[in-house]
Parts: C-alpha cells; structure tokens; sequence
C-alpha cells in the first residue's frame, strides 16, 4: 500500500533492485514453508521514504545479523541502500511479521 511518487534513475534504479531482492527474500526464505503475506508498504516520514518488504512466514534464524550474512542478495541490498540511495535497512520480526524496512531521503529533483 502506499505511493512511490516519481524518482530520478539515480534512485530508482538501485531502489528497484533492492525491494526485488527483499521480495526474492521472502519468497524464498520467509514464505517457502509457511504463511501466506507478503506485503509491501510505502510512506513518507518527513523528508525519507519508507518502504517495508513484510511477510509472516518463518521468521528470522535466532541471532541472525544481516550485517555479517554471507547472503550475496543481502550484501548487495545492504551497499546500495548505503551507497546508492543513502538510506539504511533494518530486518526486524515484530509479532507474526517480519520485516525489511527501508528508509532513504528523497532527493528533492526526484519529485
């Protein structure tokens, strides 16, 4: 749910490939053995976006860190939202969900 608004390539080409590989993620860890949700929702807090990949399948591994993972998709997700779109990323469970929350500033030539 939400609305992206209009972005300029620089962001929304790195943004683009980040919420597809949070999608993979789920799909392939979070839902392929139970749950049934995967939900994306956008807002805007002050001057960030705020994207959140959620789902309600298995959870996050006990002391997973997605800092340290050897996941290549993680790693890649992890230095464009740093690098490319100046934002950060937290994976989180809350409840029955987890869930990938991306926030990044909008530039303002980008709306």
């Amino acid at each position: 749910t939400g609305n992206f608004g209009i972005f300029g390539a620089q962001q929304a080409t790195p943004l683009a490939l980040v919420i597809t590989e949070l999608i993979h993620n789920s799909l392939e860890h979070g839902l392929a053995a139970t749950g049934d949700l995967l939900r994306i929702d956008v807002s805007m807090q002050n001057a960030n976006v705020v994207v959140k990949v959620i789902d309600n399948g298995v959870g996050l591994p006990e002391g997973f860190n997605y800092k340290n993972s050897a996941n290549l998709g993680l790693q890649i997700v992890r230095t464009l939202t740093e690098n490319e779109l100046k934002g950060s990323i937290e994976l989180v469970r809350i409840e029955n969900e987890t869930q990938a929350i991306l926030t990044f500033p909008v530039k303002k030539d980008s709306l």
